[in-house]
């Protein structure tokens, strides 16, 4: 039985970002991804006409972003499984992510990020799971620190990586500044970027470097259209966004993923006054994300030949 969400979604009039109220409707479709987990909702993502950002409008509450995140994203990952009386991370998941992790450490090295800073400084990852980038830079001379709101911080804590189980504001590590701060797939979940963006500034050391790693809107993978994510961004607009906070891109670059199954953008900024900024035409992003619905669905369809298949019997392969 699918179960409408409760109470009634978010309206927004107005960009995040720049306050524009001009939208343009780009995308709107059943969120699968919830609907196979009981939870009936549409996604509709809108174009900002100020400052091109795509964001879904309506949105779910609070209250219900919550209980999709806490319920579903760690459930349905496989993440852990209780073996005796114990809970442990399974151990395909930790290889997969700890691959991704020496993924990313080797963009550091090769884009010349790692020699920007001298040995034993500080990082900082904002939904930082069980620490598995933490635990790499830490192999590699970083002193570092995450921030998780799951339970996945107590087993970051197990190998070593000092990890606040919170949601990260001002206050949560108040005093301390890092050279380089890191949100892997967080930033467009964050409901008001801008204010999250200003938060982060007293946490960042002269000098020091922002790291975002998110979905590209030019090349959005059919699974993030039955998401519940909240933006989506191109290099423009997170180039916009960043300046709306007081941050200077420093390096832009999109980057496919080891198997090649999906693109994300890269970004390195610092904190300054940004050069002239661009904006996404309606069209254009439309299409994307047509185009990345339409495989989305493809893939959906196959179960009944996958029923077929399986269910073919032949008693010899052999000719008669």
């Amino acid at each position: 039985m699918v179960r409408e969400i409760r109470g009634p979604l978010e309206k927004l009039s107005s960009c995040a970002v720049c306050g524009s109220k001009a939208q343009r409707e780009v995308f709107n479709g059943p969120d699968e991804f919830l609907q196979r987990r009981g939870m009936k909702i549409k996604i509709r993502y809108v174009l900002c006409g100020g400052c091109s950002l795509v964001y879904a409008n309506p949105r779910m509450t609070d209250e219900e972003l919550s209980r999709v995140y806490d319920a579903e994203y760690w459930k349905t990952d496989a993440a852990y499984e209780k073996v005796g009386g114990s809970w442990r991370l399974k151990p395909p998941f930790v290889e997969d992510r700890l691959r991704v992790a020496a993924e990313r450490l080797h963009l550091l090295e090769t884009r010349g990020i790692l020699r920007r800073f001298k040995k034993g400084s500080s990082a900082l990852e904002v939904g930082s799971s069980a620490g598995f980038l933490l635990s790499t830079l830490k192999r590699a001379g970083w002193k570092v620190q995450g921030v998780e709101p799951t339970p996945l911080a107590n087993f970051a804590k197990r190998v070593g990586v000092p990890t606040k189980q919170a949601f990260f504001d001002e206050s949560v590590l108040r005093g301390r500044t890092y050279n380089l701060i890191g949100l892997m797939h967080v930033f467009e979940h964050l409901k008001d970027p801008v204010k999250f963006l200003r938060s982060l500034r007293g946490s960042m050391a002269k000098g020091g470097l922002l790291w975002l790693e998110l979905p590209d809107l030019a090349c959005p993978r059919p699974i993030d259209l039955s998401h519940p994510h909240l933006y989506f961004y191109s290099a423009n607009s997170i180039t916009t966004t960043l300046a709306k906070a007081g941050f200077k891109v420093k390096h832009l670059e999109t980057y496919n993923s080891r198997n090649g199954a999906f693109q994300v953008l890269h970004v390195f900024a610092e904190i300054g006054k940004p050069g002239k900024l661009k904006k996404d035409g309606a069209k254009e992003v439309k299409a994307i994300l047509d185009d990345a619905w339409t495989l989305h669905r493809r893939k959906q369809n196959i179960g009944a030949l996958v029923k077929t298949y399986k269910n073919a019997r032949l008693a010899s392969l052999e000719n008669k």
